[in-house]
C-alpha cells in the first residue's frame, strides 16, 4: 500500500515554512502505461516527486525544496517568473502537474541538462493522464518532445538508450494525435534498439505502438481483470483525508491476503545439488565471435575478447559451474536473410579454448524487422548462411534459433525449422530458444506457445530452451509458482527433445515486463526446484538450466548458483 507521512519544512527560497508529503511506502501493483508511466495502487507516489512552496512558488523534490542552495538571481527568477502564477490557481491544493511544470522552468533556468527539462514535462503530463486533465496533458507531452528530440540532435543520450529515448518521443507524438511523426520516430527506435542484445522486447513495442497501439504494457488490458485504480476525483486532495482513516481501509482485505502469502511456500531449495547435472546452459554476449564492425557500430573494446587469456578465463569459470552448452549471439540477422558475420580467426580460437563445450551459436533476431520467414527467399538465405557458419568453423555444435515475437500456432516458423533440419551438417545440434505455455498471469499469445504448437517445435529440435521469463509478475511467490507448474508442462510436452530450463539474472527494470526483484535467479531456482520434487526419478529429457545472461552474471550470483543449485561450498 502507498502510506504517506506529511513533514513541516522552511522553504529554502523565501524561509516560510509549509507542509510536504513523503513515502512511507508504496507499492508497484496498478498498470503501466506504453509511455513507461508506471502506477501504484491508491495514492501515486509520483505526486510526491515534485511540491511546490505555497508562498513563492519554488518546485522541486523534497530534498530540493529543503537543501537547494539559492543564489539571489535565482530568487529574483522564482519571484518575477513562478511566484505570479500562483494567483491564478483556483484549487485549494497545488496540482501535482503544476508542480511539475514549476520545477521545469527553474530547472531550465538553471540550466539543468535538457534531457531532464523534457522528464519534467513528461511526468507533468502523467499526472494529467491519471486525472483526466487531457487539454493539459496534452500541452505537457509537447513541452516534453521538444527538449527529448534536443537531447538527442545534441548527442547527450548514450548509445544504448537512443532506442528507448526514440520510442519515447514516438509514443507521445502519438498520444498527441501526430500519427505521421509517432511513426518515424517509433521506425527509429526500432532501428536503434535492434543492435543491442537485450532490447528485442524495445523493438517489438515499438512494433506493436506502430500498427497495434495499445495504452498500457502487456500485462493486463483495459477489458481485463485489473482495471485501472484511479479515482475520477482529483487525487491529489485525498492528502486531506485523515491518515489513519486511509490506513485503517486499505488494512482491512489487504492484511488477510498479506498474511496468506506470507505462509505460502511455492518454492523450493535443493543445496543438495540432486538437479545439476552439469550439462547447463548460457547464454553469452556478442562480442565473443563478433566480426570487426560490431565493434567499431558500438564502440566496443576487441581485447576484451579477442585474448587468449579472458576466454580461457570465461571457460573456467562456466566449467567449474557446470555450463556444457554455450550460446554466443550472432544477432540480428540481416533483413534479407544472412546471419550476423562472424570473426573467423576469433571464431576458432573462441573454440580452442571451448573444446569442452557444445559451442551453439545463436541466430535471429526481431520478427518482422530482421526475421521475416514467412519469405520463403528470407528463408533460403538464412538457411544458407548457417549452413556456411557451420561448414566454416566444423567445430561449433550446432545453432540455436530465436525470433522474437513468435505466437503459438505460426506455421512459418515450422517450414524454417524443417529446411534448417533438412540443410545441416549432419551431427549438428539444432536448438531452439523456445516460450514457456500460456498462462493467465500474463495473457498474451504473442510470448507462448500452446501444447500442440510446442510439441510441433520440440519434434523438429534437439534441444529446447524455453524463455521462463518477462511475465510482468509483481510478486515473488507468484513467479515462483509459475515457474514450478511451467517446468512439469515443458519437460511433459517437449517428449524426447532435451530441455534448458531458461532462467533471467539480466536487470531491465522499468520495461513493464520484467521486474528484477522477482524475475531473477533465486526465485527462478526455488520454482524450477518445487517442479522437479514432483518427479520420483528426473525426466530423461532434463539437462538442466540456461542461464539469460553471461554478461550480467555477478560474483554473488555465481555463488549462490554453486550453493543452492551445484550444492557445493
Amino acid at each position: 500500500m502507498t502510506i504517506l507521512g506529511v513533514e513541516e519544512i522552511s522553504c529554502a527560497c523565501c524561509g516560510k515554512p509549509f507542509e510536504i508529503s513523503f513515502l512511507y511506502s508504496t507499492n508497484n501493483l496498478g498498470q503501466e502505461g506504453t509511455d513507461f508511466h508506471g502506477r501504484a495502487l491508491g495514492f501515486q507516489p509520483l505526486y510526491t516527486e515534485a511540491q511546490t512552496c505555497p508562498s513563492c512558488g519554488f518546485s522541486g523534490s523534497g530534498d530540493e525544496l529543503k537543501n537547494t542552495k539559492l543564489d539571489e538571481y535565482l530568487k529574483a527568477f522564482i519571484d518575477a517568473e513562478i511566484r505570479p502564477l500562483l494567483k491564478d490557481l483556483k484549487e485549494e491544493m497545488i496540482p501535482p502537474w503544476i508542480s511539475f511544470e514549476y520545477a521545469a522552468r527553474i530547472a531550465l533556468w538553471r540550466g539543468i541538462p535538457i534531457n531532464e527539462i523534457g522528464h519534467l514535462y513528461h511526468m507533468a503530463a502523467w499526472c494529467c493522464d491519471d486525472c483526466e486533465e487531457k487539454e493539459q496533458e496534452k500541452r505537457y507531452r509537447e513541452k516534453a518532445i521538444e527538449p527529448f528530440e534536443k537531447a538527442l540532435q545534441k548527442n547527450e543520450i548514450a548509445k544504448n538508450e537512443i532506442g528507448r529515448h526514440s520510442y519515447l518521443i514516438g509514443e507521445n507524438y502519438r498520444r498527441i494525435g501526430d500519427r505521421e511523426k509517432a511513426v518515424l520516430w517509433y521506425d527509429r527506435a526500432i532501428e536503434a534498439a535492434g543492435q543491442y542484445p537485450g532490447q528485442e522486447r524495445l523493438v517489438a513495442l515499438s512494433i506493436q505502438q506502430k500498427t497495434d497501439p495499445q495504452e498500457f504494457m502487456p500485462r493486463c488490458k483495459l477489458n481485463h481483470a485489473y482495471p485501472v485504480m484511479i479515482p475520477r476525483l482529483k487525487i491529489w486532495q485525498r492528502q486531506k483525508r485523515p491518515l489513519w482513516r486511509t490506513i485503517l481501509l486499505l488494512c482491512a482485505v489487504p492484511g488477510v491476503l498479506c498474511l496468506a502469502y506470507l505462509v505460502w511456500s511455492p518454492g523450493k531449495f535443493s543445496p543438495e545439488g540432486r538437479y545439476d547435472l552439469r550439462t547447463n546452459g548460457i547464454w553469452l554476449q556478442h562480442g565473443w565471435l563478433g566480426d570487426d564492425s560490431w565493434f567499431q557500430r558500438n564502440r566496443k573494446n576487441k581485447s576484451l575478447f579477442r585474448n587468449d587469456r579472458k576466454i580461457q578465463s570465461l571457460a573456467d569459470l562456466l566449467g567449474s559451474h557446470g555450463v556444457k552448452y554455450v550460446f554466443p549471439h550472432v544477432c540480428p540477422a540481416s533483413p534479407n536473410g544472412e546471419i550476423a558475420p562472424v570473426d573467423p580467426v576469433q571464431t576458432e580460437r573462441f573454440l580452442d579454448h571451448f573444446g569442452e563445450f557444445a559451442v551453439i551459436p545463436w541466430v535471429g533476431g526481431v520478427l518482422g524487422v530482421h526475421c521475416s520467414p514467412e519469405s520463403p527467399q528470407w528463408r533460403t538465405n538464412f538457411v544458407s548462411s548457417v549452413v556456411d557458419l557451420l561448414q566454416s568453423h566444423p567445430r561449433l555444435a550446432g545453432v540455436q534459433v530465436n525470433i522474437e515475437p513468435m505466437s503459438s500456432g505460426n506455421p512459418d516458423f515450422l517450414i524454417l525449422l524443417d529446411e534448417l533440419r533438412q540443410a545441416m551438417p549432419a551431427g549438428k545440434i539444432l536448438s531452439v530458444a523456445a516460450y514457456p505455455p500460456p498462462t493467465r498471469w500474463h495473457p498474451f499469445p504473442e510470448g507462448h506457445w500452446e501444447e500442440s504448437y510446442f510439441k510441433q517445435v520440440a519434434q523438429r529440435a534437439d534441444q529446447l530452451a524455453p524463455m521462463m521469463y518477462d511475465t510482468a509478475i509483481m510478486l515473488p511467490k507468484f513467479y515462483q509458482h509459475l515457474m514450478s507448474g511451467w517446468t512439469s508442462e515443458v519437460l511433459n510436452w517437449a517428449g524426447n527433445t532435451q530441455v534448458l530450463l531458461g532462467i533471467p539474472v539480466y536487470d531491465d527494470a522499468g520495461v513493464g515486463y520484467h521486474f528484477p526483484h522477482v524475475e531473477n535467479l533465486q526465485n527462478a531456482l526455488a520454482g524450477i526446484h518445487a517442479g522437479l520434487s514432483k518427479y520420483k526419478t528426473l525426466p530423461k529429457n532434463y539437462a538442466g538450466i540456461a542461464i539469460y545472461c553471461e554478461w550480467e552474471m555477478d560474483l554473488q550470483e555465481w555463488n549462490y548458483l554453486k550453493e543452492e543449485f551445484a550444492g557445493t561450498q
